[in-house]
């Protein structure tokens, strides 16, 4: 990472709330990463009030492995605020954060993303989010929907896009991380920092190697759940920026007609079905939901198991 070839120093970070089916999974996953380029300083899961489990099998697991320190003060703070601790907690070079309801795509997905870091003006690493097979129908069509809105957005500007900085797995530097506070009522996390380097006039680099696996709804009033949260991170996140950002937002139309006749050809059932999930997204009025004004949401069961223990 730099001239001396010093090895980078790396923290990850997990917000968890209700996380007890896979938070062990993600850990041994990242504790399985390769190191060679890297030295994993701390893993650091934060958790927001958690009711079930999650607390009691990372204090356990850190038993084990005292590099994992969980942090569990009993109360329920939001994202937002679990994040800026989450900031000011890390001393390490780069914070790594990975969402709790994640499975690794083998063992350099740390690697992938920290090799953008070389170029000095590149603050945020973002990794490659990808749906796993669907397990019902319904998942089958919201994993159809994942695809189709990835094969849209995954060549604008050569993936560097704000879309592409999809919140579930992305690193920071700790110098970028340090200047800025989450605001209290920001869903949409991944945007505002990725609008905050942009007005920083720093670089985003999309790793499209660097693979993470998650679970898309697999019960309607799931995808509605999380479709709510959704369409309104742009209006509540752009609020805090300049009207110019709306640019950030602007896929040529060419992007998104190419994804709709690939995915047409490749899965034309599921993909016509997620069309339609999709238009009714947008004649079904959707009110926002009162926890958002607090920077917490509804916690929705069917994607977080991943896979069995490992």
């Amino acid at each position: 990472m730099n001239t001396n070839q010093k090895k980078i120093t790396v923290t990850v970070g997990i917000p968890a709330y209700n996380e007890e089916a896979n938070i062990i999974n993600i850990l041994k996953s990242i504790i399985r990463q390769n190191q060679e380029k890297f030295i994993l300083e701390r893993i650091i899961v934060i958790s927001d009030g958690s009711t079930d489990d999650t607390d009691k099998l990372v204090r356990e697991f850190t038993e084990q492995y005292p590099l994992v320190e969980l942090a569990a003060d009993g109360s329920r703070k939001g994202k937002p605020a679990r994040l800026n601790q989450m900031y000011s907690m890390n001393c390490s070079d780069i914070l790594v954060q990975f969402d709790a309801d994640l499975s690794l795509e083998g063992n350099n997905v740390v690697n992938e993303m920290l090799r953008y870091f070389q170029d000095e003006e590149v603050v945020i690493v973002a990794g490659n989010g990808q749906p796993l097979p669907g397990q019902n129908v319904v998942e089958k069509i919201t994993g159809a929907s994942e695809l189709l809105w990835y094969e849209a957005r995954k060549d604008w500007r050569d993936g560097h896009n704000i879309y592409n900085n999809g919140g579930c797995a992305f690193a920071l530097r700790k110098s970028f991380a340090r200047m800025f506070q989450m605001p209290a009522r920001t869903i949409g996390d991944q945007h505002f920092i990725y609008l905050f380097c942009i007005q920083q006039k720093k670089k985003f680099r999309f790793a499209k190697n660097a693979v993470v696996n998650y679970r898309t709804p697999a019960t309607i009033k799931d995808f509605f759940i999380q479709a709510k949260r959704s369409l309104s991170e742009r209006q509540i996140v752009s609020r805090f920026f300049d009207p110019s950002v709306a640019e950030e937002y602007n896929i040529p139309n060419f992007y998104k007609t190419r994804a709709l006749f690939k995915m047409l050809r490749r899965r034309p059932i599921y993909a016509s079905l997620a069309i339609f999930l999709q238009i009714l997204l947008r004649i079904i009025p959707l009110r926002e939901d009162p926890l958002h004004a607090r920077g917490i949401w509804e916690s929705i069961r069917s994607t977080k198991t991943l896979t069995p223990k490992i």
